[in-house]
């Protein structure tokens, strides 16, 4: 009989990190393990999950919208249970939870039952409150084993020395059909991302407006929506920049829908290993990156042999980036044949084989 490994979604939409938990989810199912999903929220699923895997919906929303603290920690108490009771009536081999809220509310209802957990921590950690970190630190301690994207980011937590770790990077998955085809005919520089503070779209917009006034035919679209959608919107505006910066809002496929742009940008101040980048290096597109923590960008640029690193936060460095690209087409097709190096560095059967060899330890 085939050992039931569950996994715990926070929700099943279009983030990095279910993205790569479906891939691991996946990668189990088809190498002939029992895999079911809990997820934890309402929103559409757009992730790619294998049909052939149950899912239970046990969602979290009523809890999280609850504004209430001491209704709200009620409401926490009794989902615990039936998180408890899900777990416990699926009778799994092995718990693998993604990101570290979901890590430590998972270890909280399982506390006594005795089923291994893996857990796996997919951003930056160094972005939590001291609070926070003890907490997921202590969660993470009471794991039988825990998955980390990068070095840095195991730093960041102390572990027992009999929880098993490992390094997986997220892999670079081919994409279906043909490669858009990028005609540089429209002088448009694109980037792609939630509008929330992480991404620090307001910094690229102040970088363009500096690149706009020596290259007024350049256009600088934005896909992805947020919470800072008007807060956005009313910059561009104050910086009279309304033809030439445009929120395009969430789209199937950023890299087809902007197959004619120049180069791709990412100003995050932090990420885990950003696959919106690594999906734009992949295609061919030159890039431009933030050094940002905990080094994924860094890791996928190789350091800036593969696209150019600035550092976060700077507006004006990044504005100069961008200008080096327009004038210099020789150095965007340099770093546009090298940036396809991940296509092979991060292949999903490598990556594959790092999740299998993990779980086997356990199961």
């Amino acid at each position: 009989m085939s050992k039931h490994i569950v996994f715990i979604f926070r929700n099943m939409g279009t983030g990095g990190a279910q993205k790569i938990e479906a891939f691991v989810a996946n990668t189990l199912s088809n190498n002939g393990y029992k895999v079911t999903v809990l997820n934890m929220a309402k929103e559409k699923c757009s992730v790619d999950i294998n049909k052939k895997i149950p899912i239970y919906n046990l969602f979290y929303d009523e809890v999280e919208n609850e504004n209430n603290r001491v209704k709200k920690q009620i409401k926490k108490f009794f989902y615990l249970i039936k998180f408890r009771q899900m777990i416990k009536q699926l009778k799994p081999d092995l718990v693998c939870a993604f990101l570290s809220d979901i890590v430590r509310l998972t270890v909280i209802s399982m506390r006594g039952i005795k089923i291994p957990i893996i857990g796996s921590e997919r951003g930056d950690p160094y972005q939590f409150s001291p609070k926070k970190l003890k907490q997921y630190n202590k969660a993470y301690n009471q794991c039988a084993g825990v998955a980390f994207q990068l070095k840095n980011a195991k730093s960041a937590y102390c572990l027992k020395k009999d929880i098993k770790t490992a390094i997986i990077e997220n892999p670079c998955i081919p994409r279906e059909g043909v490669f858009p085809v990028r005609n540089n005919s429209e002088h448009i520089i694109i980037s792609a991302g939630r509008l929330s503070r992480q991404k620090r779209f307001d910094i690229l917009i102040d970088a363009f407006s500096i690149v706009h006034k020596s290259y007024p035919e350049y256009m600088l679209v934005i896909y992805g929506d947020g919470p800072l959608k008007n807060e956005l919107k009313k910059q561009i505006k104050q910086n009279n920049l309304e033809k030439s910066v445009i929120l395009e809002g969430n789209v199937s496929d950023v890299f087809q829908e902007a197959s004619s742009a120049e180069f791709f940008v990412l100003s995050s101040d932090f990420e885990g290993i950003p696959n919106v980048l690594m999906e734009a290096m992949a295609i061919g597109f030159p890039c431009i990156s933030t050094d940002c923590s905990p080094g994924g960008a860094n890791k996928l640029l190789d350091g800036g042999k593969r696209g150019i690193l600035v550092p976060k936060g700077n507006y004006f460095k990044l504005a100069e980036a961008m200008i080096q690209f327009i004038e210099n087409p020789d150095i965007q097709e340099a770093y546009s044949n090298k940036s396809k190096e991940i296509i092979k560095e991060y292949a999903p059967e490598q990556i594959e084989k790092k999740w299998l060899n993990f779980f086997k330890q356990f199961i």
